[in-house]
């Protein structure tokens, strides 16, 4: 088109120039311009030259399998190179590459010296690598049994022609489908969906499948899947409800129907599941704002059961009435602490002094649940912590405080600060004038234990909360009932005083609501196998990931890759067996101090992946050579002629209108021209 408009255009300058004083000038101008234009091309007399070819072969354990009892896949590939070798090198500049988990050029004579003894098969991976490596118009040809341990890459730059090397009932025309988990929650809750996300690998004649999710035996979830005529792989996002509360139970991901390949049918994952609904009890030793302020911010929480009591009566008062003539009934001591306290996930006290109702046996059952796995709240006040009370009792071990001396109530005014690397606080440690609002009352004489974090301090260090780990539960204890004063001096602070108490009661009862980091993996793989850890993460523009894996004898950094504003994974190859786990840190924005830190752990097994599954997948390399534009082929049937036609020697052009001497004598003519016009 360019040529037949640069043509015209030539031709009308021509009749307009024959009309006026044509001079030599002027003819050889308008040719130049019309040469410029249209850019003509002069094929180059250099026919020989031949386009880049690399040989790239499949060293993976798999290709030590001997079909049918016959030599192994890898001998019988060197043997057909070996076979067309000569033929190719007429047409083709040769390299050649050999890989598993990954690549490397070598020699032609390391090359057919080669030996399939490599622990994983990263065939898309090492395809798209060596394809980026070679010279500009390069093509690449594959020799592989198609089983890839890794499933990643599809960047092909150049095109790549595979050669299926494996015969018989061994290959993937057998219908076979497979399912790999890539991602599921690592918490939820019981009646909230559960989502996960499967990919499914189909070969042969099955066109569709059905997805069943199981947990000890009873079905949970079915979804039917069909894959397009073309279609190999498919990634399914599938949700169910996960049933009863359990830690770590175990779920099931099935696909039917079964095939010639059962292994690869099922997998399994672990998931914590919590209550959607917690309970909650709450004992006031006496009326006020702390009780009033936490009760209506619990209240608010339609997944709460609350149950509370205020003690409008101590049994020193003394009544002048008969007993059944009165409206304020006992408090119902016997009921709360040897019957209904293990029906609740969380107790607090508040301000509430135990010695005047029951004796301290009474605290018994209570300290027994904590440490099964409950949540315990002890708010200070001047009836709470006098004289020792709760130190000397059965919950005194749990205690994440000690006392140093008599502990006291003071009635004075103080400021706090808050911890800004625990959970309950980073988010709202920073908000602006908490530490200038004036709190009033405070319980002195107690410091942290060791293994304890204190979350709010005095402005002079005097810890004011402080919580720890009590076996499988968690103890909380705040040493002044005055924090309702935060609620009612400013917005910003009412803030401050309804997250802290929201994030406490979170941390306490164990809810996956407040952690800020979750991850999801596997907890066994094999040697060579690919670690696939889903990273999901809260509130990361305040924050930065930092990740390190620790195998046996040593540890690395891992790299976090963004899949989403929250989600991320780690993947990476694993070649040491034994006991793994990879730590993950979400850090203070410009701090090297950690916000949040989770660790996920598991084992990989001394067996390779190559020795699970020796089957070949001749779709996989089909599917290579659709999307790089390249083609396949069965071994026995690879000859250098399939590919000599189309990918052999190819011309070169010269352009000479786009040359330098070409400009420099173009504009010489110009100005020549120019000169002659106008003097």
């Amino acid at each position: 088109m360019v040529k037949v408009v640069a043509l015209s255009l030539f031709f009308v300058l021509l009749a307009l120039s024959a009309r006026s004083r044509l001079n030599p000038f002027t003819g050889i101008f308008l040719i130049m311009c019309f040469l410029f234009t249209a850019n003509p091309a002069v094929k180059k007399k250099t026919s020989d030259t031949m386009r880049p070819l690399g040989i790239s072969l499949d060293t993976s354990k798999s290709m030590s399998v001997g079909d049918n009892g016959g030599s192994q896949r890898i001998e019988k590939a060197k043997k057909t190179v070996l076979k067309n070798i000569k033929e190719i090198k007429k047409y083709f500049n040769v390299s050649f590459y050999v890989f598993d988990a990954d690549y490397k050029a070598v020699s032609e004579k390391d090359f057919f010296a080669a030996w399939a003894n490599g622990s994983s098969s990263a065939i898309r991976k090492c395809a798209e690598n060596i394809s980026s490596s070679l010279p500009q118009d390069g093509v690449l040809l594959l020799l592989s049994d198609g089983r890839d341990n890794v499933s990643s890459g599809r960047n092909f730059l150049k095109p790549v022609y595979a050669v299926g090397c494996a015969e018989g009932a061994g290959y993937s025309v057998v219908s076979d489908i497979g399912v790999e988990i890539l991602s599921y929650p690592e918490k939820s809750f019981q009646d909230s969906p559960a989502s996960v996300t499967v990919k499914l690998r189909r070969s042969g004649k099955i066109k569709a499948c059905i997805l069943t999710f199981r947990r000890s035996g009873r079905v949970l979830a079915k979804k039917e899947v069909v894959f397009e005529e073309e279609e190999y792989e498919k990634t399914v996002d599938a949700d169910f409800l996960p049933g009863e509360p359990q830690m770590k139970a175990l779920f099931e991901v099935l696909v039917l129907p079964q095939d010639a390949f059962s292994q690869n049918n099922r997998a399994s994952f672990r998931m914590s599941v919590f209550k959607s609904r917690i309970k909650i009890m709450f004992i006031s030793g006496r009326p006020g704002w702390e009780y009033r302020n936490i009760r209506a911010l619990i209240k608010t929480n339609p997944k709460i059961d609350l149950t509370s009591f205020v003690i409008l009566r101590n049994p020193e008062d003394y009544i002048p009435f008969p007993e059944n003539k009165l409206s304020l009934i006992p408090f119902p001591v016997a009921e709360i602490f040897l019957k209904d306290i293990y029906n609740y996930d969380l107790v607090i006290l508040l301000n509430f002094d135990y010695r005047r109702f029951i004796s301290p046996d009474y605290l018994n059952p209570l300290a027994k649940h904590i440490q099964g796995g409950g949540g315990l709240l002890i708010i200070g006040g001047e009836n709470a912590f006098t004289g020792g009370n709760y130190f000397s009792s059965p919950l005194g071990e749990l205690l994440p405080v000690k006392a140093l001396k008599e502990i006291s109530w003071e009635s004075r005014t103080f400021r706090i600060k808050a911890n800004e690397t625990h959970p309950i606080t980073t988010l709202i440690a920073d908000i602006p004038g908490i530490s200038g609002i004036e709190l009033s009352g405070i319980n002195t004489g107690v410091a942290a234990k060791e293994d304890a974090q204190t979350l709010l301090t005095s402005s002079v260090g005097e810890p004011v909360a402080v919580c720890a780990a009590a076996g499988k539960g968690r103890v909380m204890t705040i040493f002044s009932n005055g924090l309702w004063n935060f609620f009612f001096a400013r917005q910003e602070t009412g803030y401050f005083f309804q997250e802290f108490f929201r994030n406490s009661i979170a941390w306490l009862t164990g809810s996956p609501l407040l952690d800020e980091i979750s991850l999801s993996g596997k907890e066994s793989y094999k040697v060579a196998e690919n670690l696939k850890l889903d990273v999901r993460v809260k509130n990361l523009k305040e924050g930065h990931l930092k990740a390190r894996h620790f195998f046996p004898g040593g540890s690395a950094a891992a790299t976090p890759v963004m899949e989403s504003t929250e989600r991320f994974n780690v993947s990476e190859t694993l070649l040491k067996p034994g006991a793994h786990r990879v730590e993950i840190e979400l850090l203070r924005d410009g701090m090297l101090r950690t916000r949040a830190k989770s660790v996920f752990k598991f084992d990989v097994e001394e067996e390779s992946i190559e020795d699970e599954n020796t089957s070949a997948d001749f779709e996989n390399l089909k599917d290579v050579a659709r999307i790089s534009g390249g083609g396949f082929f069965l071994l026995d049937d690879f000859k250098a002629d399939e590919i000599r036609g189309t990918l052999s020697r190819y011309p070169e052009y010269f352009y000479p209108a786009r040359t330098t001497l070409f400009l420099v004598l173009f504009v010489m003519v110009a100005a020549a021209l120019w000169y002659r016009e106008n003097t």
